[in-house]
């Protein structure tokens, strides 16, 4: 086989300057590794869902950086990633998530932020992106995106407050409690082929799942450009995100002059004309962003972060008026997920921001909080993944039409979720049935925002 550093003459790229190594990167753009690397011969034994980049490294390279705690490109600094796009209806996005190495959890919890492994690694990262096609031989895949990313001062500010969260579950035993929805932009994702691997952390004698450092998907997407289109920032001076203990508590901040205002009120104190009688779908999500100091659809920081923001209205006695719904699975697709890998686990995991209006004893609508939430693992793992688990198992079974209800679980059900009767899908058993979705249940939500 060969190997990356027999190949320095063909390459032509100097591995210790930036520059010479952004130029080689770009020159893969609208390639595949079989073109660039034409003329060459290379056998290779590479497989599996790292084996384009591994054999980048190696092929177009010539590095062979391994597990080390320093940058592949050691004297340029640089760390290389690469990572899958697919198509979408927005044109391409990221597949998953980057990877930005495994967590440690007995040697975290020594480090300080200026002194951690993560920045030391991933200070500058070479990002090369890949159209991932089932159904070619990875060498086949074409090249679209091969970017030098430096984090803005701003991102690296939320980065570190995501850092410390993090390092601070992994110090006092709680690495087994770790969630994606626990920060914005850096998240720690699982890893392992096996769900059921664990390993020791310290100050618990609880096993915890195997965890990366992660670069969410969402900021991936913010990265090459596909999410941030009209998009406005909150934080419109690093020196806001300085003066305040984190970027979640400065969005809090924003909305306290509002707090226990009538709908009316903040229209006015808003500079808005009056309340129409019945306000679009909208309104109350339109109402928050302006609160929030943010005029357009799009919050640049939840954008990047993957933040789901949901406005809920109590009614007088406290609770939710209804249930928190999820868009409509098809029937077909969910029974060929595994929960590890399932599209709703996927967006439970996610940071939820809640903007909570109430209405008082006239009945009169009036803002009272909001609340930045995850899902506990507990509530996550066990209770909603064993209504998905029913679900998937009634709907195989042929039962589509009898899912788990309100009253089989504390935390979630399903329902359906369809514009009138004859918005259906088809099940596997051919049956054509009204579209439905998950559901938090109302009382659930309501116990999540005291």
């Amino acid at each position: 086989m060969h190997r990356g550093h027999n190949l320095t003459k063909y390459m032509a790229y100097d591995p210790t300057d930036r520059k010479s190594i952004e130029v080689r990167a770009k020159a893969l753009v609208g390639k595949s590794l079989r073109q660039a690397l034409e003329g060459l011969s290379v056998v290779h034994e590479y497989h599996g869902r790292g084996a384009f980049g591994l054999f980048l490294e190696s092929f177009y390279f010539g590095i062979h950086p391994g597990n080390s705690s320093e940058p592949d490109f050691k004297e340029a600094g640089v760390e290389l990633k690469s990572f899958p796009l697919k198509r979408s209806k927005k044109g391409l996005v990221a597949k998953e998530r980057i990877s930005l190495g495994m967590i440690d959890y007995m040697s975290m919890p020594s480090e300080t932020w200026e002194t951690s492994s993560f920045l030391k690694k991933n200070s500058d990262l070479l990002l090369i992106g890949f159209l991932h096609e089932s159904d070619q031989d990875f060498l086949d895949y074409l090249v679209k995106i091969a970017e030098l990313w430096e984090f803005p001062p701003e991102d690296i500010e939320i980065i570190k407050e995501d850092w410390k969260k993090i390092v601070a579950k992994v110090r006092v035993g709680k690495a087994h409690e770790l969630s994606e929805g626990d920060t914005l932009y850096l998240g720690a994702c699982t890893k392992g082929a096996d769900s059921t691997g664990r390993r020791p952390q310290p100050n618990s004698k609880e096993m915890a799942k195997p965890r990366a450092l992660c670069l969410k998907q969402a900021y991936v997407n913010a990265i090459i450009g596909r999410t941030l289109d009209g998009a406005e920032a909150v934080v419109k001076d690093i020196g806001q995100l300085k003066k305040s203990a984190s970027f979640e508590e400065l969005v809090a901040a924003r909305f306290e002059r509002f707090k226990d205002k009538p709908i009316d009120e903040i229209h006015t104190m808003l500079g808005l004309g009056l309340v129409t009688p019945k306000p679009s779908k909208d309104h109350y999500a339109k109402l928050a962003r302006l609160m929030m100091g943010v005029k357009g659809k799009k919050i640049e920081e939840f954008e990047k972060a993957g933040v789901v923001m949901k406005t809920i209205r109590l009614e007088q006695d406290g609770k939710p008026k209804e249930s928190m719904s999820f868009p409509a699975f098809k029937y077909k697709e969910l029974v060929k997920e595994t929960w590890d890998d399932s599209t709703f686990k996927d967006m439970l995991e996610r940071r939820f921001f809640f903007v909570v209006y109430q209405r008082d004893e006239k009945g009169e609508l009036r803002f009272k909080k909001v609340k930045f939430w995850t899902i506990p693992t507990h509530d996550l793992e066990v209770e909603v993944g064993s209504v998905w688990e029913e679900t998937v198992q009634r709907i195989r079974a042929g039962k589509a039409d009898k899912l788990p209800g309100q009253k089989e679980n504390l935390v979630a059900h399903v329902r359906p979720h369809a514009r009138n009767s004859r918005d259906t899908d088809e099940a596997p058993d051919g049956k054509r049935l009204v579209k439905k979705c998950f559901w938090l249940n109302r009382e659930y939500v309501g116990k999540t925002l005291i």
